[in-house]
C-alpha cells in the first residue's frame, strides 16, 4: 500500500482493557485471578497520504474544522462522582434532595441576612 500511495483505513474495532490480577508466588491459573474490563476503545486508523492530508486540514482535537471523523464530546461519566472515584472516594447519590439543594441555600441567605440586619440594628 505505500508503495501504491494509497489512502488506508483501518478499524473500527474495539480494544478491551483489563485488570492487572497480582499472582501469588509466581504461580498461574489459581482462580484468584481477575478479568475485570475497566473500558474500551473504539479505534479506527486513517492514514492519508501527503496530497490527502494537506488538501483536506482538520483542527486539533475537537477544535474546528472537526471532521474526518467527526469527534463528539462524551456526555457520560463527566461529572465530580467519577473523578472523585478515580482517587477511591465514593460517589453519593443524593437523589431526591439534589432538588432541594437551592431552597436550602435560599434558607441559609435568608437567615444570615435576618441575623445580619438585626447585628446593623435594622430589625
Amino acid at each position: 500500500m505505500a508503495k501504491d500511495l494509497d489512502a488506508v483505513t483501518v478499524g473500527p474495532t474495539d480494544l478491551k482493557f483489563k485488570a492487572l490480577s497480582q499472582e501469588s508466588d509466581g504461580e498461574e491459573g489459581k482462580g484468584d485471578q481477575q478479568d475485570d474490563d475497566l473500558g474500551s476503545v473504539s479505534l479506527s486508523l486513517y492514514v492519508l497520504t501527503d496530497i490527502e492530508a494537506s488538501n483536506s486540514a482538520v483542527g486539533i482535537g475537537r477544535n474546528e474544522p472537526n471532521e474526518n471523523p467527526i469527534l463528539l464530546t462524551p456526555t457520560e461519566g463527566r461529572g465530580w462522582g467519577a473523578y472523585l472515584e478515580t482517587f477511591g472516594f465514593p460517589s453519593f447519590d443524593f437523589g431526591l434532595w439534589k432538588k432541594f439543594i437551592p431552597l436550602f441555600v435560599a434558607m441559609f441567605m435568608f437567615l444570615a441576612g435576618m441575623v445580619a440586619m438585626r447585628q446593623v440594628g435594622l430589625l
